[in-house]
C-alpha cells in the first residue's frame, strides 16, 4: 500500500492519460489523489479520486496563457512567441505549484509524487527537497528526453540515421538549444531559491534522471530509441 499524488495541469489532454494511471494504482489497492485546477476537479472527484485543487496559481492567467488567439495560432512559425508562452505557463507558476504542494504534502504525506511531464515543480524542487520520489507521466506518445537516436522532439524530423539526416538533427537541435537557453538559466535561478544546485543539462534531460518516466506509447513509434536511461518505460496507450 503506497500513497500516490497526481499533479497535472487541468487540460483534458493532461488528466485522462493520468486517469487511467491512477485507476490502474486504485486497482492494485494504493491510495491515489490528485492536484489539479478547479476546471478538472469535477473529473476528479467524478472518477473516486481526492482533489486538492489549485490555491496560488491564477489559473485564469493559465488559461489565457494558454489558448489566447495572440499566443496559439500557429505557434512553430512564431518561434519567439512560443517561447514566451512556455515560459509563462512552465517556468513562472513555479513558485506557486511549490506553495500549494508544500501544503498538500505536509498534510496527505503521499510516498509517490507522478507528475504531468510540463508540470515541473516536482521535478525541479520538490524531487530533492522534500526528499520524494517523482515520477514523469507523459501524455505525448514520444520521450522528450534529447539523445542522439532523435531529432529535437516534437517537429517530425526523420530519424538522424545517415550523414544529412544526422546533420539535420544537429542543425535544428543548435537553434533548439539557442531557444531553451535561457529556459535553463532560469530554471537555475529557481532552483537556487530553494538551496539547489543549477541544473547541468537541458531540462528534459534532467526528467529523464527521474526514478521512472513513462511514456505512452511503443519504442517502434518513437524511432525505436536506444540512447534512453533505464527510467523510461513505454505502457502503450492510456485509455
Amino acid at each position: 500500500m503506497a500513497r500516490f499524488l497526481f499533479t497535472v495541469w487541468p487540460f483534458p489532454g493532461h488528466v485522462h492519460p493520468n486517469i487511467a494511471i491512477a485507476h490502474a494504482l486504485h486497482e492494485r489497492g494504493h491510495e491515489v489523489a490528485f492536484y489539479t485546477g478547479s476546471e478538472a476537479r469535477a473529473v476528479v472527484e467524478g472518477e473516486g479520486f481526492r482533489c486538492f485543487p489549485c490555491e496560488q496559481i491564477d489559473e485564469a492567467r493559465l488559461y489565457r496563457i494558454m489558448f489566447s488567439q495572440r499566443h496559439s495560432s500557429m505557434p512553430w512559425k512564431h518561434p519567439f512567441r512560443l517561447v514566451t508562452v512556455l515560459r509563462e505557463w512552465l517556468l513562472e507558476t513555479i513558485p506557486q505549484q511549490v506553495t500549494d504542494l508544500q501544503a498538500v504534502m505536509a498534510t496527505w504525506q503521499p510516498d509517490v509524487v507522478v507528475s504531468d511531464v510540463t508540470f515541473w515543480g516536482p521535478f525541479l524542487v520538490l524531487h530533492e527537497t522534500c526528499r520524494v520520489p517523482v515520477a514523469v507521466s507523459s501524455f505525448v506518445p514520444g520521450c522528450m528526453v534529447p539523445g542522439p537516436d532523435a531529432p529535437p522532439w516534437g517537429l517530425g524530423l526523420p530519424r538522424p540515421r545517415n550523414w544529412h539526416t544526422r546533420l539535420l538533427a544537429r542543425l535544428v537541435g543548435a537553434a533548439t538549444d539557442l531557444l531553451a537557453m535561457d529556459f535553463r538559466r532560469t530554471a537555475s535561478a529557481l532552483r537556487k531559491r530553494y538551496g539547489l544546485l543549477p541544473l547541468s543539462m537541458p531540462v528534459h534531460g534532467f526528467l529523464g534522471q527521474m526514478p521512472l518516466y513513462l511514456v505512452p506509447s511503443v519504442p517502434e513509434f518513437d524511432y525505436a530509441r536506444r540512447d534512453l536511461p533505464s527510467s523510461v518505460h513505454y505502457v502503450g496507450s492510456l485509455v
